[in-house]
């Protein structure tokens, strides 16, 4: 029995391994929201590396490694399957009784024999009437009712009694013709017709509700929800990055002038000039540069620019004009590469040479600045409500914090404020800071002013300086569209109170700054193996190679799994440190708090 056990143990440890390679590995991964295919490490890197768009080699659906999720079952299921062959392996059959292996299979209570079964029914004899007349039985001598059993017609069944005049007059129920049903008196009206439904063309007046409604609603966010099961080139129907992946110029200068961003991007993250620019369509990156497209923007998955897609796809007309428009060839992806270390051939390299590092040309964005006001409840009763009514009348308030460009807060001295979760969230949102002085030049001038003179220079902590001009550079580092605070970080949660912190709020701080939350304890060879680095570590003060993108978040006093205290590559932090590096801006090394 250990034999035949041991042999289909090893059988089903063979089967759980990588579609790709068929090696049993205990460390499968997930890459694609739709494709439920698992891949080893080797097999992922060699299946999304240098792949514009991955495809699964078994289902051919779309994969990349922003959709990268443990297959926690499998490697579960490994585990123990390897733990029952290990125990397996350590003895034999002869090592035990007969009697104990007996037991094992079956217990006292269930070990019965065929006589003790029978010695505990009870016997009650039937009518011979009975089984002749069911033998016998017809449908049209069958009466419509049941007929009366007398009180000794009853069938005997494990010792209980059941009446048999129901089960005497079973019989399958035959319906009536169809013409006495409701639902036949009339035929189908055109089941079987020649005539064609015909559509329903709305009046123009629908029409126009219709488009006014359409075009004065966010359709874009809608519109990635429902395309993103489609192939990259259905995905975007009549928007600006679609415009930019067919190569439309006429496309795209409608779009352009319909009042499209030209920095819009896809549920990708990637921009309609990073798809220009991995397709070599020069005229079209020209045309977005000209209307506002930033030309250093990192987006995507790994956080690359357009110089990044055009050197890797072999774009020579687009590499040679994004380097003479200032392109930044030195620009870090999360991997700590540049395009210059995609160069792989010596045309490439020669345009590198021949342009010299010039000054980007910034070309000013042809959308009109935009004012969405959301005033802060810490402001005193009777400003707050003469604010609302302000911007109200200017079409420029605001009820949702989420969507508003401009935070007006209530400011201590010196444009300095206290931190809150509110202003730490509004500089992850690149959101203008002001201070009530602001408001006051607002409701004085009854208009919007210019809000350079009123943004917040200074962040307190309990009345004590934390950071100074940190709310700028966030708004700036979020206006030129680079990473995230914490983008290439991940951070596992070990409890879930953070008193006197929400939880939610924390977490909800870390998605905002690029971070990503683990659903289970780190595991150190897959981060290594990604090749990923924070991006912000390079800017920090102490030396960025000593410094890990895996963080535990606890509070102390806490109990921390001691498999994540004995990894070494894993930083143990506090909310405290997630608020500062906020509010300064900055990664701060872990050993200070």
């Amino acid at each position: 029995m250990f034999a035949s056990t041991l042999n289909h143990t090893e059988a089903f440890l063979k089967s759980i391994c990588c579609d790709q390679c068929h090696q049993p590995s205990d460390k499968l991964q997930f890459i694609g929201s739709s494709c439920k295919h698992v891949f080893c490490w080797t097999c992922i890197n060699a299946i999304c590396d240098n792949k514009y768009f991955p495809l699964c080699p078994q289902c051919l659906l779309p994969v990349g490694l922003q959709h990268v999720k443990s297959a926690a079952f499998a490697d579960q299921l490994f585990q123990n399957l390897l733990s029952l062959k290990e125990a397996l392996a350590k003895f034999t059959v002869s090592q035990f009784d007969r009697q104990i292996m007996l037991s094992l299979v079956e217990t006292d209570e269930q070990r019965r024999t065929v006589e003790e079964f029978c010695s505990t029914q009870e016997c009650v004899g039937t009518k011979d009437d009975f089984n002749r007349a069911i033998i016998s039985v017809h449908s049209k001598e069958l009466p419509s009712e049941a007929t009366p059993a007398s009180n000794d017609d009853v069938l005997g069944f494990a010792g209980t009694s059941v009446q048999n005049d129901i089960l005497m007059t079973q019989q399958l129920r035959v319906y009536d013709e169809p013409g006495n049903f409701q639902f036949f008196k009339e035929p189908p009206r055109n089941t079987f017709g020649k005539t064609v439904a015909k559509k329903r063309v709305p009046s123009d007046s629908e029409h126009g509700l219709k488009s006014r409604s359409a075009k004065n609603s966010d359709s874009l966010t809608t519109a990635k929800a429902h395309n993103s099961h489609k192939s990259p080139s259905q995905r975007y129907a009549y928007n600006l990055v679609n415009a930019a992946i067919r190569g439309s110029k006429k496309k795209l200068l409608e779009a352009i002038e319909n009042g499209e961003d030209a920095n819009e991007s896809d549920n990708l993250g990637l921009t309609a000039l990073y798809h220009a620019a991995a397709h070599n369509y020069t005229e079209i990156c020209k045309i977005l540069i000209e209307n506002g497209a930033l030309i250093n923007a990192h987006v995507g998955e790994l956080c690359e620019t357009a110089l990044h897609a055009a050197v890797r796809w072999h774009a020579v007309d687009v590499t040679e004009y994004l380097l003479s428009k200032g392109a930044n060839r030195r620009a870090h992806n999360l991997k700590d590469e540049t395009p210059m270390d995609f160069i792989n051939d010596d045309e490439i390299r020669a345009i590198f040479g021949r342009i010299s590092d010039s000054v980007q040309n910034v070309y000013p964005s042809r959308k009109c600045k935009k004012h969405s006001v959301f005033l802060s409840k810490t402001l005193p009763d009777v400003k707050l409500e003469s604010g609302k009514l302000l911007f109200n009348d200017l079409s420029k308030d605001t009820m949702n914090f989420e969507t508003a460009t401009h935070l007006v807060v209530q400011a201590v001295e010196n444009q300095a404020a206290e931190t809150t979760v509110e202003i730490l969230e509004a500089m992850l949102r690149g959101q203008y800071i002001l201070t009530s002085d602001w408001l006051d030049a607002c409701l004085e001038a009854n208009d919007v002013v210019d809000e350079k003179m009123y943004e917040i220079t200074a962040i307190n902590h309990n009345g004590q300086l934390l950071a100074k001009n940190s709310c700028s550079t966030a708004r700036e580092n979020y206006a030129r569209m680079e990473p995230g605070l914490f983008r290439g970080c991940q951070f596992y949660f070990c409890k879930h109170k953070y008193l006197p912190y929400r939880d939610s709020e924390i977490k909800k701080l870390v998605q905002l700054a690029g971070g990503v939350i683990l659903g289970r304890e780190p595991k150190v060879e897959e981060y290594i193996e990604s090749g990923l680095r924070p991006y912000h570590a390079r800017r920090a003060e102490y030396n960025s190679n000593k410094l890990s993108g895996l963080f535990a978040v606890y509070m102390p006093g806490q109990s921390i799994p001691q498999r994540v205290v004995k990894q070494k590559f894993i930083s143990l932090i506090t909310p405290i440190w997630i608020m500062e590096c906020i509010a300064k801006f900055t990664l701060l090394q872990p050993e200070d708090r």
